[in-house]
């Protein structure tokens, strides 16, 4: 299963079922409801691309899933106890997690809703000492006991960056309570990221960021450079795990991130 919204047209998808030899066209018309999220499936939202029109703000978010099987979008029956923009993982975490972002509807603040039964059911929690103003979105990386939650958003101090990462939080606990390990300085990397945390063994944790890369021994509490100067790396989560790209054409993929298999795609030039 694939599919990808296609240039400047927010209402209409395209779907292969077999690998991309070829393609058939869909609409972001919803078509119908499920009441769980299928084995395979994407997340997406009734606001967010491709399926708000221009201009337009939706009233309340709605979790939609794109089906493996035809593409289409089916509206998930159960909604995250959450308030706001909802900012859904698109893909699984290698545990079989789904992350959502959004606001705690009492307080406001930035807050992560996670369900291990396929968006059943969720349980949400507020991120530990998060920025009041209204951010991007969460990113979270589920490692082996851990999980990290990178709040994203507008730099209080320093130089403005493009992909901005405000802190990065931690949980030992499967996203019950929150510790946070990392707050961006107006001086001090990384100050951005470039797709999700990479958790390691033990308390390992890689950031890409615009300046390079920087490594973490202690759970993010600290970082030291892992490259001389700017990289091209970049992390994502795919139905497969974590993928990695890490120059012009070689790219890593793991399901633990612990043990990667590296391969390249197209003709590199040195």
């Amino acid at each position: 299963m694939g599919s990808r919204g296609v240039g400047d047209d927010r209402h209409r998808t395209w779907f292969t079922s077999d690998g991309g030899r070829s393609w058939q066209a869909r609409d972001v018309k919803r078509a119908g409801a499920v009441g769980s999220i299928s084995r395979g499936a994407a997340l997406s939202t009734l606001c967010g691309y491709p399926t708000a029109p221009d201009g337009v703000e939706c009233a309340k978010d709605q979790l939609l899933v794109m089906s493996p099987d035809d593409g289409r979008l089916r509206e998930l029956k159960t909604r995250p106890p959450l308030a706001g923009r909802l900012y859904p993982a698109t893909y699984a975490e290698p545990d079989g997690s789904w992350w959502v972002s959004g606001e705690d509807p009492e307080s406001g603040e930035p807050a992560v809703a996670v369900s291990r039964d396929a968006g059943r059911t969720w349980m949400a929690s507020v991120l530990d000492r998060p920025l009041k103003k209204a951010g991007w979105g969460v990113e979270v990386s589920v490692g082996d006991g851990v999980v990290y939650a990178a709040e994203l958003g507008e730099l209080p101090t320093g130089e403005p960056v493009k992909n901005p990462v405000r802190a990065i939080h931690r949980s030992r606990d499967g996203g019950r309570t929150w510790e946070r390990t990392w707050k961006a300085g107006a001086d001090r990397e990384p100050r951005t990221l470039l797709g999700v945390l990479v958790p390691g063994a033990g308390d390992a944790l890689l950031l890409h960021g615009e300046r390079g890369d920087y490594t973490s021994l202690d759970g993010g509490r600290t970082f030291s450079p892992a490259t001389d100067g700017p990289a091209l790396g970049y992390a994502s989560t795919i139905p497969l795990g974590r993928l990695q790209a890490r120059g012009s054409c070689e790219y890593g993929i793991s399901a633990d991130c612990v043990r990667w298999t590296t391969f390249t795609l197209g003709a590199c030039d040195d």
